[in-house]
Parts: C-alpha cells; sequence; structure tokens
C-alpha cells in the first residue's frame, strides 16, 4: 500500500471499523478498500496528490533560499474524482456508497488551503446569484463532476489531513447512496452537506442521525 492508503486503513482501524483492501488485477481497475458495517459495504477509493514538476521546482527553490510567488493549482481534485468513479464502475460496485478520499501528499511549503472549496465546487457544482429584494439568490448552477444525472452513486469525497488522524466528508446532495444518516457516518466528527436554503445550496457543518 502506498503512504495515504495506509494512513486510511489506519484511521479505519483506529476506529474499529472492519474493512479489506481490495486485490489489484490486471483486467480492471478497482477502489482501494471496502469498508463494512453492520452487513452493509462501502467502497474508497483514496487518491494522493503529489508534488507535480513545477511545484518540485518551487520546493527546490525554497531549499536554496529563493524564495518566489506563486500559485498552486488544486484543479486535480476533479481528475481524481473521475478517475476514481471509472474504479468504481469497472469493479461493479456502483449500488452501493462510494467514497472519494483526498489526500494532499505534497511538501508543506506548496500544499492548498483551498482544496476544501475545490472539492465543494467539484461536489455541488457553482451557483450563478442575482441580487432581488436586498438578497443574493441563487438562479442557476454549474454542476463539474457530480450532478443530479451524474456520478450519483458516489456518496461524498472527503479529505484526509496531512497527519492521517481525521477525515472530513462533503457528501454529495445528488447521491442515490446517501451515508450521512448512516451508524458508520457517526463514527467520523467532521461533516459537511449542501443543504437546500432561500439563497440556495448552501454548504453546512452537519452531524449524522441515525437512519
Amino acid at each position: 500500500m502506498n503512504n495515504s492508503e495506509v494512513l486510511l486503513s489506519e484511521l479505519l482501524s483506529s476506529l474499529d471499523i472492519p474493512h479489506e483492501k481490495i486485490e489489484e488485477n490486471e483486467e480492471n481497475k478497482v477502489p482501494d478498500f471496502e469498508v463494512r458495517w453492520e452487513g452493509k459495504s462501502s467502497y474508497w477509493e483514496v487518491k494522493g496528490l503529489d508534488s507535480n514538476k513545477d511545484e518540485k521546482k518551487i520546493i527546490r527553490n525554497i531549499q536554496n533560499d529563493e524564495v518566489q510567488p506563486y500559485q498552486v493549482n488544486s484543479k486535480r481534485v476533479k481528475d481524481s474524482i473521475k478517475d476514481a468513479s471509472y474504479q468504481f464502475e469497472e469493479h461493479g460496485v456502483t449500488g452501493h456508497p462510494c467514497i472519494v478520499v483526498i489526500y494532499d501528499n505534497r511538501d508543506f511549503s506548496v500544499m492548498d488551503f483551498m482544496l476544501p472549496n475545490y472539492i465543494k465546487s467539484a461536489v455541488a457544482g457553482k451557483p450563478e446569484v442575482i441580487y432581488k429584494n436586498g438578497t443574493y439568490r441563487e438562479c442557476k448552477r454549474y454542476y463539474e463532476m457530480l450532478s443530479p444525472v451524474r456520478k450519483t452513486y458516489i456518496s461524498a469525497v472527503a479529505l484526509l489531513s496531512p497527519n492521517g488522524k481525521k477525515i472530513t466528508f462533503y457528501h454529495n446532495p445528488y447521491t442515490n447512496n446517501p451515508l450521512i444518516d448512516s451508524r458508520l457516518m457517526k463514527l467520523f466528527s467532521s461533516h459537511y452537506q449542501a443543504i437546500p436554503t432561500e439563497q440556495g445550496l448552501t454548504w453546512t457543518e452537519v452531524q449524522p442521525t441515525e437512519d
């Protein structure tokens, strides 16, 4: 297992959550883990964001005290979700809850602290708003990776902390496989959900309730 897979496995083990590493094969891509809880299975794929060529150059410059302004592009979140979706589909588990876990494996100097915002946009899309009657309201939504008709089997996209001790779930508002109110999710402390409000979909910190 690579570093990100080890960290996720250790976190699940620390919570006494039964899970099994799925054996890779040459014919089909597979997700990383099958997680079992109370007789139900969910499938988890962890995607590590490694430093690319430009970021490695930045790290070298910093190490040589050649500090310079730079901008880190974290839109690779979309590619991670896209790749994970192929793995869920090829393994034939889209009838079960599927979770994509993002882990920023880059050097601290080039980590992007906007990752939660990129994940929220990839999951729920971006709103177009208008100002009317003294308030801003959503009038249209531009979907990105997930939508009411696309990849609805993905239950959530999660962000694993750098030390692997905490995981934050951004629940898919369009999913056919919701996990937000499952007993499994109650074992984790950090959850966000895009909830319909008068202003449109609004990301809100929530706590699971047992179904």
